[in-house]
């Protein structure tokens, strides 16, 4: 075996250690998720409380801590979403968008995922990996500048002349 080839084994091994590692990982310590979602619009306003509480019982039975959310409001969308249902294809222009901030293993963001996706009052949604801390932008209100004033300045009296400056300047220029 060639020193090339021996070397190319360890580091295979030593990749190989780390990735291992990384799943153990993985499995045992939280990361922070966020859960963004649309819902159908004609859930009435008494029945919106239900599915949120549907919603957050996935994550909380599958080990999800919370850290923030935000009730649904409804929206109008920006383009019009199709949804293919046993009704036939729903077409929305408008739906409540909410979202949550929760905390829990890897594995199971998957079966999050899965018990979600199976929710037909969820038109769309998304899960991405955030941090903790929130990250709003803050809006700035714009800075107006005063104008400034143009104050013209005076001449210097420097005790001479014109005539005699000019005299002076001539006699600079000649030599």
């Amino acid at each position: 075996m060639r020193k090339s080839e021996n070397k190319l084994t360890e580091m295979d091994e030593i990749l190989e250690t780390n990735q291992e590692k990384d799943k153990n990982l993985d499995e045992k310590e939280g990361r922070v998720y966020e859960l963004g979602f649309l819902l159908d619009p004609a859930i009435s306003e008494d029945k919106l409380d239900e599915e949120f509480s549907l919603i957050k019982k996935v994550i909380e039975n599958n080990k999800g801590s919370f850290i923030s959310e935000e009730w649904p409001k409804i929206k109008k969308l920006e383009y019009t979403i199709f949804k293919a249902s046993h009704d036939g294809k729903k077409r929305y222009d408008t739906a409540y968008f909410s979202w949550i901030k929760f905390e829990t293993t890897p594995l199971l963001v998957d079966k999050i995922y899965e018990e979600i996706k199976k929710n037909e009052k969820i038109i769309r949604f998304i899960i991405i990996k955030t941090v903790k801390k929130d990250t709003l932008a803050v809006i700035r209100k714009p800075v107006i500048r005063k104008k400034r004033k143009v104050i013209e300045k005076k001449e210097q009296d420097s005790g001479i002349s014109k005539e005699e400056l000019d005299k002076t300047i001539d006699e600079l220029v000649i030599n």
